[in-house]
Parts: structure tokens; sequence; C-alpha cells
């Protein structure tokens, strides 16, 4: 049998083809169109968007023959044993900005450039990839040879930061970069991988796992995780539908489960109240953590699916969320900001937005399962549990950083404050003639990697240059730090540092992070940072 051979062809992508067409692709018998296809035609409309990119065109290229490791296993594991198993290869379509030909001609420039007999060719190739991917890469997707669900791994271009249309931001903290080889150019890519369920191999569960791992797999270097692997791992102990293939979908005992098996530490956090629920989503994702969803469907109780957040959108200004209502001392929530999600959803496409809700004391997020649509079919879902792949050695959750605030940290700083403006009653606001008004402290919690976070006491210049000298050269820090961030017009900023493999209660405090100041907000802020120090039994740094 002659060797396989690939073919490359280039398509413009305008609206007058569809792209479903382009790739002839074509429905299995009893099946409409428009409903095999809507993934398909999400990928579109975004690829088409005119703020993905700066550019009024573009261009689809094609590969005939593309080997996909994760439907190589999918394959081997379900398909190939049907009577008439689809080949074993895949299609791979590579999105582009520009003019077909303007696109064409320049990627095979780019691999000419490797021919040069310039000893410095090496690195302008590397110099030129990289910039003809920032201005005109938008992705790709694996087209697998299923009819009914050919959306394989899929990576594409992030929206902007800011979103015009209302000032509001996007933080799309839970992505990755990605590097592709086309045509001997080397593509670079920043997304999060998504797939479409082929209801065989994998449902909703299992792409969402395999969705989160791509970040939480890449940040400790482990081998990415296949969906038979996943499902085949969930299902070695616990089989409540029966058998694990087709896959009837997971529980979330058995999502916990496939995690540990796979090195990965699950949290599981279940969603008590609303504040408490975005609050870790928010933590989460601030973390780069990439959480799953266990929701369930409103309008059919017992009805549950699974979805992965990959960003959030927050205000463009903080809105004060207290704790407490009517209570300016309790403390101001963050995660208040939190608008929206965007979330893979394996029905639907990538980048997803889902808008918070507060229904009774209910977290819920709305989507449109018609994507782009305007006028699409909406669903409301009832947040019940969050799941955070998190490395073994953290053990204090993100919920635990929000008590310690609550209930340690904030009623320190305000009885510093109350202590030392009672001195001085002249510069402070008061409730009546001897007691001041306590200041509103706002705060946010996440858990990032130890050196990471030295990285940000340097970017934001969170201490004096002394300071920072002794922070990066003598202090130890574990792993992952929880970090406990406390503000207020009052005293500026106050870093609090959490051992995370220490367990609660027996919680190890890291450092506490206050940058020096002379004036009266820095003097207050040195008081609080040493009180809060001397309370921790931890180093201060200034």
């Amino acid at each position: 049998m002659p060797p396989d051979s690939n073919a490359i062809h280039f398509h413009a992508l305008d609206g007058s083809v569809p792209l479903a067409e382009i790739l002839k692709l074509a429905p299995p018998p009893f099946q409409r169109p428009e409903r095999v296809f809507a993934q398909i035609k999400y990928l579109e409309d975004y690829i088409r968007r005119p703020d993905t990119i700066p550019l009024p065109k573009r261009t689809v290229a094609v590969e005939e023959h593309y080997v996909d490791r994760d439907f190589m296993s999918d394959h081997s594991s379900l398909f190939a044993s049907t009577l008439r198993p689809p080949p074993n290869h895949c299609r791979r379509v590579h999105f582009f900005g520009g003019k077909t030909a303007d696109v064409s001609d320049r990627l095979v420039k780019l691999g000419e450039l490797l021919t040069s007999q310039d000893v410095n060719h090496r690195e302008e190739y590397v110099r030129q990839c990289s910039e003809f991917s920032e201005a005109h890469y938008l992705g790709f997707a694996v087209i697998r040879p299923l009819g009914a669900c050919p959306v394989g791994r899929t990576v594409l271009r992030l929206l902007p930061h800011k979103k015009d249309e209302d000032g509001s931001i996007r933080v799309m903290n839970c992505t990755r970069d990605y590097q592709i080889h086309f045509m001997g150019v080397m593509l670079q890519i920043r997304g999060l991988a998504f797939q479409q369920q082929d209801l065989g191999v994998s449902r909703c569960s299992t792409i969402a796992l395999w969705s989160a791992l791509h970040k939480a797999g890449q940040k400790e270097h482990l081998s990415a995780a296949t969906p038979a692997d996943i499902t085949n791992r969930a299902s070695r102990y616990r089989l409540p539908f029966g058998r694990p293939m087709p896959s009837e979908g997971l529980a979330v005992e058995q999502m916990c489960l496939a995690l540990q098996s796979l090195g990965v530490a699950p949290f599981l956090g279940k969603v008590g109240s609303f504040e408490q629920g975005r609050s870790l989503i928010f933590s989460a994702t601030l973390s780069t953590m990439p959480c799953v969803l266990a929701m369930e469907f409103t309008g059919d109780p017992g009805l549950w699916h699974a979805v992965t957040v990959v960003g959030m959108k927050l205000s463009n200004t903080h809105e004060v969320c207290l704790l407490e209502p009517g209570n300016p001392g309790a403390g101001d929530d963050d995660s208040g900001d939190l608008k929206a999600l965007y979330v893979h959803d394996d029905r639907v496409g990538p980048y997803l937005r889902a808008e918070i809700l507060r229904s009774g004391s209910q977290l819920r997020v709305r989507l449109n399962v018609e994507g782009h649509a305007a006028h699409g079919v909406i669903q409301e879902w009832i947040v019940r549990q969050v799941l955070i792949p998190t490395h073994v050695k953290v053990r204090v959750s993100f919920n635990d950083l929000r008590s310690l605030f609550r209930q340690a940290i904030l009623p320190d700083i305000q009885k510093t404050v109350a202590a030392t403006k009672i001195k001085d009653l002249t510069s402070l606001p008061k409730v009546d003639e001897t007691t001041p008004e306590l200041p509103t402290v706002r705060f946010r919690c996440w858990i990032e990697r130890g050196f990471r976070y030295v990285q940000r006491v340097l970017e934001e210049q969170l201490l004096s240059p002394d300071g920072l000298l002794r922070f990066r050269t003598e202090h130890l820090l574990s792993r992952y730090a929880g970090i406990i961030r406390c503000s207020s017009e009052t005293f500026g900023q106050i870093d609090v540092l959490v051992d995370t493999t220490s367990p609660r209660p027996n919680y190890a405090w890291l450092a506490v992070v206050a940058k020096e100041g002379a004036d009266d907000q820095g003097n207050l802020r040195n008081i609080i940072a040493e009180y809060l120090a001397d309370k921790c039994d931890c180093v201060r740094f200034k």
C-alpha cells in the first residue's frame, strides 16, 4: 500500500460559502445539517468577528491528512472496533486574517527563510514567524471523520482585553501558549483547547476535564490526558451507568477519581450561596486555575451539565460589594466586579459568554446555546459544585483564604486602625465625638506559584528597593503561596501570604508584604503590617 499523502488547500472565508461546505461535510442520515454543523457555524462566526483581528478578510487553509493524538486514542479505544470504522486520521484547518493569496505567499516565504546561508537565519525565521502569528494567525481546528460530531481539538485566538461595547475587561487567565507547525512555519497562538463531545468516548464532563487539564497539566509539566484516558480512569472503580463506553457521562465523584489517577488533586467546592460561589470562581480564575462548573438545568431538574471556565468579564471600574450590606466596615469583595464568565461549552463552542445571575441564594449562569445568534435560545443553569484541578501540595482552599480574611485579618486591621486613630481623632471621619469611622477594606485572594509572586512583587513594585532585594534573595516561599490582598484609601495595600502546604487549621504564614511609607497613609500601613506580622509570626517586608 502506498504511503498516505497530504494536500493543502486555501479558501476565502467570506461567508459566501459556509465553512461546512468548504470542508465538504455531510450529515449522517436523518440528521439536519443546521443541528449537526452548529459548532462549525459557531467557529466560522467567531473567526469572522471584526474584533478578533483588525483585518477585513479571512482565509482558511485545510490540511487533508493530519494525525491527532486525542483522536487516535479515542479511535483505538472505541471506533476501531466498529464494523465500519472511520479512518484513524483527521483533517486540520487553520484560520488567518488577510487575503487568501497574501496569506499563502507569506507562508511560503517564511519557510524559505530556513534555506538562507546567513548565520542568523534561524533567529530571523523565529522572529518573523512570531510577527506573522501575531498579525494574522487566528487558530486551528481538527476536523474528525465523525459525521455527527466533527469538531476535534481546537484552539482559537482570544478576543481583545477590553470590550468596546461597554468598556468591560476580559481577563482570560486560564489559557496557555500553543506552538503549531504548518508548511514548515512555526505558528503561535494563545488560548485553551476545546472540542466537541462525541457521545461515545466522551460526554460534557470528560471534555470539561480535558480542557481544564490542558492548562493545569501544562503548569506542572504533566503529560496531556486524552478523552479516552479520562473516561477509562474515571470508570475504573465506579460504573454508575454500567460501562465506560459508550459514555453516559461522568458523576462528579468519577471526575475526582480521574484527576487523582493523573496526579492532580481535585478540589471540589459546594456552592452554598451566591456570594461564596462567585468568590470561589473569581479566585480560581484569578489564580489561572480553570474550574469545571457542575450545573443543574432550571428547566429540567435532574439534568446536569459541565463547562470549563476560561476567563471572566469584569467591570472597568470597581463596584463596592460589601460582605454585610449596609456595613462599610465588614469588607468589600473584589469578586463583585465579576459580571460574566467565558466558558468552553462542548455543546456550543469555545469562549461562550455566560452571564452571572442571582436567584435568591442561588448562583446561576445564563447561556445562549445558539452562540452568536442575536435572538438565540437562552438557558439558565444553577451552579451546584465547582471542581478545580490543583497541585497535590495545595492544601489550602480558596474558601479557606476567604474565611481567613473575614474572621482573622479584617478584624485585626479594623482593631489596629481604631486603636491608632483614637489617639488622633482629627485625622479620620467619626461616627460620634469619640468613635472613628472604620475604613472599608477591599480584598481579593488567589493562589500562585512562589516564583510568580516574586515576579509580581517586582512588576508591581510592591516594596522599596532594599525590600525587593531582600525578598528576592533571602525569603523562602512554598511552591504555591496563598495571597490575601487588602487595600483601602486609608492605608494603601497590604499582602498577607499563606503557606498552602499547611492544612487547616494549622496554617503557616509566610510573610506580610507592605511598602514602607512616610505620609499618614504610609504610617498607618506600617503599624498595621507590623501588627499582622507579629500576630502571624512571620517576617514583614517593606
